[in-house]
């Protein structure tokens, strides 16, 4: 079969970045079904996408099934015109979304004409499984209309009409292998639209066991840093996160497997930007002893690399943030969160402002380059402590960046914002945004303190960048 997976950054003036770590999910969902399906990713990270550019590949591509990232609530409105331009043209492709944010949002995007299925949570084994029931007998079966054809049977499930060649069998059974029901991970319309999720499926809890991602059909690579999945999920389970629900357990590849995928990625036909490697994972410095083996290990490599990645500060001391940039650390992302003591405290953090200060300052000194992100409209945060944040902000010696508390499906303030003493202003996920809108105010924060602190916080950062960047100025 022919199979599309797409990444659909679309051209807005809203949401036009560029991203250049690789499109993992996808590359993972194309390893499982190599050699056996032909596959294609086209992915809008790099360079993003028009509406034209993505149908034109689906005319001279003619896949049977599509499948669409949806990772991040604000591609919802993306992924749900981008399903409706291609039904339009091509109403028989099935069409699967799947994602942190399609998973969360399963019931609500299912709803939508031109959505046939969902994959809820880790999607290799159930696209895998997916295409292959679909592809079993040379069958096709729409979930929307209960339509199934075999060979020149028909199959209408209403009726409970079966005809092959000139014989007519009544039945309301399918072959086994042809029952969506029986794929765990799935949510789907049945012929009378009424909704259904099937089983949940097992976590994968060797990821040793799955192949590398598809790396050498990624397209224009030139476009790429070299990205790898070291780890899912994280153990902290932050209140404003829902990577701990969608992973479920946090799991991590051992340090044999990461090293043989670094090398799998420096080969010279892959034809990558540079040779910096980008750690994905959410926290890569959970085990201080797998990070310093894997360190040990890199140093052991003929060819030196620069790579970075996801940190938390209480898992760094001193003498690891040393071993890692003897091994070619170059960049460390740090979620601060906020300023303020009291916020600090309540979110769990096990450091102070004045440590965040010795800390960043230390990977200046060592040459590791630190992003440190904030929250404003954080439960309890009142004026004082977002004052105590931009504070912080100030004295950080490197790039900072300031976001809106959001409540994305999946969270645990989406799930019981009264927990928190917080509240949720009624809008559609599509609309969650991080950069621009609030949807959530506090004990003692209205919605309009809360964007304008956004705002205050966001040119003290910018202001910093550009200070940075030219520190003649």
């Amino acid at each position: 079969m022919k199979i599309l997976l797409i990444n659909p950054v679309i051209i807005d003036k809203l949401f036009n970045i560029r991203i250049k770590s690789e499109p993992l999910g996808l590359e993972y969902v194309a390893a499982m079904l190599l050699p056996e399906h032909e596959v294609e990713i086209l992915d809008g990270g790099p360079a993003p996408l028009t509406y034209d550019e993505i149908i034109n590949t689906v005319k001279n591509f003619q896949p049977q099934v599509i499948g669409i990232s949806v990772p991040y609530s604000i591609t919802i409105k993306t992924a749900k015109n981008l399903a409706k331009a291609i039904k339009n043209i091509f109403p028989d492709v099935l069409i699967v979304l799947g994602g942190i944010a399609a998973t969360f949002t399963a019931e609500y995007l299912i709803k939508d004409p031109y959505i046939d299925i969902i994959v809820i949570g880790e999607g290799e084994l159930t696209f895998r499984e997916l295409v292959g029931k679909y592809e079993v007998g040379s069958m096709k079966w729409e979930v929307g209309s209960g339509k199934y054809e075999v060979g020149s049977g028909k199959y209408e499930v209403g009726s409970g009409k079966y005809e092959v060649g000139s014989g007519k069998y009544r039945s309301q059974i399918l072959h086994p292998k042809s029952q969506i029901s029986s794929i765990p991970g799935l949510c789907y319309k049945t012929p009378d639209n009424e909704i259904k999720f099937t089983p949940q499926r097992a976590i994968i809890k060797k990821l040793d066991t799955l192949p590398f991602p598809a790396h050498s059909i990624l397209k224009n690579k030139i476009y790429y840093e070299r990205t790898i999945l070291a780890g899912r999920g994280c153990p902290y389970g932050c209140i404003y996160c829902s990577s701990s629900v969608f992973w479920s357990q946090y799991r991590k590849r051992s340090v044999e497997s990461m090293i043989s995928e670094v090398k799998t990625l420096l080969e010279p036909d892959l034809l990558y930007s540079n040779k910096r490697i980008t750690f994905m994972d959410d926290n890569f410095t959970v085990d201080k002893a797998r990070v310093e083996k894997f360190c040990a290990e890199l140093l052991n490599l003929k060819e030196q690399i620069t790579w970075s990645c996801n940190g938390r500060m209480e898992n760094i001391n001193e003498d690891l943030l040393m071993t890692m940039q003897k091994a070619g650390c170059t960049g460390i992302f740090l979620g601060i969160e906020s300023g303020s003591p009291k916020i600090l405290n309540f979110l769990k953090r096990k450091y102070t402002p004045d440590d965040v200060i010795k800390f960043t300052t230390l990977c200046k000194k060592l040459g590791i380059n630190t992003v440190t992100s904030f929250i404003v409209g954080l439960p309890y945060e009142t004026q004082e402590d977002l004052e105590q944040t931009f504070s912080l902000i100030e004295k950080i010696p490197d790039t900072s960046g300031v976001f809106i508390l959001t409540p994305f499906p999946g969270t645990p303030i989406f799930d019981n914002p009264e927990k928190f003493d917080l509240t949720i202003l009624p809008h559609l996920p599509e609309e969650d945004n991080i950069n621009q809108c609030v949807w959530i105010t506090n004990k003692y924060l209205t919605r309009e303190e809360i964007l304008s602190a956004y705002y205050k916080g966001a040119g003290i950062c910018i202001r910093k960048t550009k200070k940075f960047s030219n520190p003649a100025s």
